[in-house]
């Protein structure tokens, strides 16, 4: 789900013309790094995921994604699933994509 509120400030601190590059640069970084991910996980791709995800407002991608940073540090004793990631990730990109401002520009 997405947080519209952060999405928000996030507009505001870069303001509305420079927002759907951000959005666009943001999205273009993470792609690679899921790409890379699909592959190998790393604990540094996790960190990341986690701080794009939550920078962009996709709140369950950044909370899957510190989960997943939190196992490959060994504090929860299992390897991170990325499924739930990458549907939670999906979910939230149409999400915010569907938000008129972006897909006016």
């Amino acid at each position: 789900m997405i947080d519209w509120q952060r999405v928000n400030e996030l507009r505001d601190e870069v303001g509305n013309d420079d927002f759907p590059e951000i959005v666009t640069v943001f999205l273009d970084e993470v792609d690679e790094v899921i790409a890379r991910i699909t592959i190998r996980i790393t604990q540094e791709d996790m960190h990341f995921l986690k701080g794009s995800a939550w920078t962009l407002g996709f709140s369950d991608t950044g909370t899957l994604c510190r989960e997943g940073e939190d196992m490959m540090k060994g504090r929860l004793p299992k390897t991170p699933a990325l499924e739930p990631i990458l549907t939670a990730f999906h979910a939230e990109r149409a999400e915010l994509l569907s938000d008129p401002y972006l897909s006016g520009h």
